[in-house]
């Protein structure tokens, strides 16, 4: 037998980095001899592994003996083997990691099954012991190991959940013995796995995709279950505290088969039970395709390119006679020509045929573009046009003055998109302050029309993705106070005001408590003088923290304008405060609907529609008489349409205001019942509040340079802010007057007035609304707001009204209010849908 062996042999080599065209067929390399403890096996079936293995497993028969210790392997036995540099027609094999192959096996099958199936099936019993009706749960279930790992997990009597992308591979997983599929493109993975194990989670999750997985395969665990991460298909999983997983007493492995097989006998016993899977038909190997040596590039060319659906194997002995080697050679040289004419004609082609070409990819695949070769690196890097017009098909152009970095801007866009597509909430949450500025200024830039802009449909089909919202719009500290599961407060204050943000500019108030929230009920309150004629104990939702914070009037003070601002006289707005207070009108605007049987439509139920500057688009009035004007109002109004000229911030016409408040026994009850430091928050509260609409009507009055003084807050010699930090054009101060009157209790006192009012900037660009209620001649209450979406936003003004006179025992609320119409004539219809325009 030894006699037989070459002294020359065919195989594979690599002598540069490069792809799939570095590996190199060559006839003439040196044959090994076997050393101590090695066999010389002749190789007649090789197995290709996906990305990085080259080599690592093959199948043949031993056609010459070492010495030292063989573990009774010999001359002429048909082993499978693991070994390094297995490209070869020979290959010296460590005998500890040689093992016969069983004489049912057809050939290639043991070399097919090695390394994937000794993966699966070790993860099955080193990583965690699954035993009989164990529920598990299998990421990608129909890729190559989670193929396996469904059959063996059915051989040993486990139910596997199996995730899957396509129906196709649905039905693959479950022809593999999943017990049940989950097609995560539309199901919601933890759901299903909760209701399928009558809400205990899965004693073990197999999870080789990694980073957009992790943190769904430790929701989906059992108390004492074993997360087991095993691969990076989607990227590393991010560093974790070890105390994360305390809360289910988890068990985290992160095994690799190599260091399962350290011994020979942990290798040939895995690999016997393995085989004796097969001989039974409880675990089938699928060969798509055999090639032979030589074509070892198109073998990996497929399987880099997910061209197959099973393993494929290398045969060096297949071998080719001259006729199909000049066949192959002539076809080969032929293919190299075309694609080299394809590539030359391509780059061939003027700048501007290339533009047209391009100007059709998505600009995630921009980068791929110029990666491709030197020449299309250089015409893509630093093209300001086709980086501009591929901008303009996928987003709104911007209106600036200033032309946009569009090569930059794509970039940050592309990489915003790609975090909002990530499954990884933890991988998410690490992105919130990119994500906010780059939603911000996407949002800023929107078209004045929310239908037609591109911005904001983009945005509002990302964010019907939960973890989008749980992750970007649940992180201010409202919610870190009702302790969800899901939804935590940001590490620092700066990120807490900007998702607080977020969801202002989301518009639609994110109310409930999700499963999960350690903070379920609230405690009765005796001490409410309501107690008795409303329930107390009930579900805590969001509104109940917001509520708890709107009301509380340790809030309203001197530095913080008693409206939405900083504690610190800053002027800089709180979004968090802005925030409770959407929550809390948004939940009242519902409830009233509700209660009004549709007659008053809702509001706030549009994701980001009007939150950009300039979105408020007027509505026309009802058609009706016109009366005719003398001349002193026909000059009246002629000066007013000249000041309307001057104003930027587009108040002369018909608004909308809600204002809520508080029966004035609970609010008093509710601050100065109980005594709590000053830096503990209130308990949350469910106590109802009434609720007025009220249609004003504004005209402006006087117009004043930017800086003037706040005659209201008794400031003279210009406003007394910092500035320093202000960017772009200072917008002058603008004052109106006009009337409010109650749409549904006309008999409230409170509800009809005059009003009067200014409209300026803070020094962070910010439009601040201030109004004063006017009865009988007396100011009587005074609200404080800021412009939700910058100027002439169509969301309007959210903030706080409150005792003109800064009374700290209240009353106190919140308000908002938005544009309707241009026009100030009376409306000739009783329909209420002209008060409702955001």
């Amino acid at each position: 037998m030894a006699s037989s062996v070459p002294s020359k042999q065919k195989g594979v080599v690599i002598t540069k980095n490069g792809g799939t065209e570095v590996l190199e067929y060559k006839t003439d390399l040196e044959v090994p001899t076997p050393k101590e403890g090695q066999v010389l096996v002749k190789n007649d079936a090789l197995a290709p592994s996906f990305p990085y293995i080259l080599g690592r497993e093959g199948e043949g028969t031993i056609v010459k003996a070492g010495g030292g210790d063989l573990h009774g392997l010999k001359e002429g036995d048909r082993v499978v083997w693991m070994a390094e540099q297995g490209y070869q027609e020979y290959t010296a094999a460590p005998a500890a990691k040689t093992v016969k192959v069983p004489g049912s096996f057809k050939k290639g099958q043991a070399a097919a099954s090695l390394l994937q199936g000794l993966t699966a099936w070790t993860l099955i019993r080193e990583a965690h012991h699954v035993k009989e009706d164990d529920w598990v749960l299998v990421h990608a279930a129909a890729g190559g190991t989670g193929l396996l790992l469904c059959q063996l997990l059915k051989a040993v009597g486990a139910n596997a959940i199996g995730t899957a992308s396509t129906p196709e591979k649905v039905e693959a997983a479950k022809k593999a013995g999943a017990t049940h599929v989950i097609n995560y493109s539309h199901e919601d993975v933890k759901s299903k796995v909760m209701e399928l194990t009558n809400g205990q989670g899965v004693i073990a999750v197999f999870d080789g995709v990694g980073k957009d997985t992790f943190d769904l395969s430790m929701d989906c665990l059992a108390r004492k279950g074993s997360m087991i991460s095993f691969g990076n298909a989607s990227g590393a999983v991010p560093p974790l505290t070890i105390a994360r997983l305390s809360a289910k007493n988890a068990r985290l492995m992160r095994p690799t088969l190599f260091n399962y097989l350290v011994t020979r006998e942990e290798f040939e016993h895995y690999s016997n039970e393995l085989f004796g899977f097969i001989e039974k038909g409880e675990l089938d190997i699928k060969v798509h395709k055999t090639y032979p040596l030589s074509e070892v590039a198109s073998a990996h060319q497929d399987l880099e390119g997910r061209k197959t659906s099973g393993k494929l194997l290398l045969d060096p002995t297949i071998s080719i006679v001259a006729s199909n080697v000049m066949l192959n050679s002539l076809d080969a040289t032929n293919h190299m020509s075309r694609t080299a004419t394809k590539m030359t004609s391509l780059l061939e082609l003027s700048h501007e045929l290339l533009h047209c070409i391009f100007i059709d990819l998505e600009p995630a695949d921009l980068a791929s573009l110029s990666r491709t070769c030197h020449t299309l690196n250089s015409y893509v890097r630093g093209n300001r046009l086709l980086h501009k017009d591929l901008y303009v098909r996928r987003y709104d152009e911007p209106q600036g003055k200033m032309e946009p970095d569009w090569e930059n801007d794509i970039h940050d866009l592309v990489k915003l998109e790609r975090i909002l597509e990530s499954e990884s909430r933890q991988s998410k949450s690490q992105y919130l302050e990119y994500v906010a500025k780059q939603m911000n200024r996407l949002i800023e830039r929107s078209k004045a029309d929310s239908e037609e802009s591109m911005n904001i449909r983009l945005l509002t089909e990302y964010f019907k993705d939960t973890n989008n919202i749980d992750v970007f719009l649940c992180a201010s500290g409202l919610f870190e106070r009702a302790r969800t599961e899901n939804q935590r407060a940001a590490a620092t204050e700066d990120l807490r005001q900007a998702s607080a943000k977020l969801h202002c500019l989301y518009g639609v108030p994110i109310d409930n408590v999700p499963r999960g929230s350690r903070s379920s009920f609230s405690m009765p309150r005796p001490d409410m003088p309501s107690m008795c004629t409303r329930l107390q104990l009930r579900p805590h939702m969001m509104h109940t923290y917001a509520r708890s914070k709107v009301y509380d009037l340790r809030e309203y003070t001197d530095n913080t304008l008693w409206g939405p601002f900083m504690n610190d006289g800053s002027h800089r707005v709180d979004w968090e405060k802005v925030e409770a207070v959407m929550i809390v009108l948004g939940f009242n605007l519902d409830k009233f609907s509700e209660r009004e049987q549709g007659r008053w439509p809702k509001v706030w139920d549009r994701p980001f529609v009007g939150a950009s500057p300039n979105s408020y688009l007027s509505l026309p009035a009802a058609p009706g008489p016109t009366k005719d004007m003398d001349e002193e109002m026909s000059k009246i109004r002629e000066m007013a349409l000249s000041l309307d000229a001057q104003d930027p911030y587009g108040i002369s016409g018909t608004w909308m205001r809600v204002v809520c408040f508080l029966d004035y026994n609970d609010l008093y009850a509710f601050n100065f019942t109980q005594r709590i430091p000053d830096d503990e928050p209130r308990e949350p509260i469910a106590t109802e509040e009434a609720i007025r609409l009220i249609k004003i009507k504004l005209q402006v009055t006087k117009i004043e340079p930017p800086g003037s003084g706040d005659e209201d807050d008794d400031e003279t010699g210009g406003d007394g802010l910092d500035w320093s930090g202000f960017r772009g054009e200072r917008l002058p101060v603008v004052h109106f007057r006009g009337t409010s009157r109650s749409l549904h209790a006309s008999w409230d006192p409170n509800a009809n007035s005059r009003i009067r009012g200014t409209v300026r900037q803070t020094p962070e660009g910010e439009i601040r609304w201030t109004t004063f209620s006017i009865f009988h001649g007396e100011e009587r209450w005074r609200s404080e707001g800021i412009q939700v979406g910058g100027l002439r936003s169509a969301r309007g003004v959210l903030g706080n009204w409150f005792d003109k006179d800064y009374d700290e025992h209240g009353p106190a609320g919140p308000t908002a209010f938005w544009k309707v119409t241009d026009d100030l004539e009376e409306e000739k219809t009783g329909s209420a849908s002209v008060f409702f325009h955001t």
